[in-house]
């Protein structure tokens, strides 16, 4: 076996605990990447009133709850947000997904000028 195939078994994969909500920049400081935060809330179809959302073992949102605390009706469905709430942080959760390098790619665009040459000094006619 070769030690490249060893490092990346024994490579933990990056959770990005740095990147947070308030930072304008969604980079992770810690790997390098481009993260895209996605906030998902979970509603009750009955009384269109917030849920709190847990996460699966599979990954998928679903309310705490099995009923609604206001009316009691058990059904539910979840949606994104096309911004982030910080003050509906009790009624969503916080996914962090990374983003592919052909999503972002960044450009940069060099050129150069015509060389300049430098004056000639010119003399005066009464200098020699």
């Amino acid at each position: 076996m070769s030690n490249n195939f060893i490092a990346k078994i024994l490579r933990k994969k990056c959770k990005h605990k740095s990147v947070n909500e308030f930072n304008p920049v969604r980079y992770c400081p810690d790997c390098g990447k481009r993260i895209e935060l996605e906030q998902i809330f979970v509603k009750c179809k009955k009384c269109n009133g917030f849920l709190v959302p847990k996460l699966n073992k599979v990954g998928d949102v679903l309310p705490l709850k099995k009923f609604c605390p206001n009316c009691g009706g058990a059904g539910w469905y979840s949606f994104k947000s096309a911004k982030l709430n910080s003050f509906l942080n009790l009624y969503s959760i916080l996914i962090k997904r990374e983003l592919d390098d052909d999503y972002f790619t960044p450009k940069t665009n060099v050129w150069v000028e015509g060389e300049r040459k430098p004056n000639a000094i010119k003399k005066d006619k009464w200098q020699r």
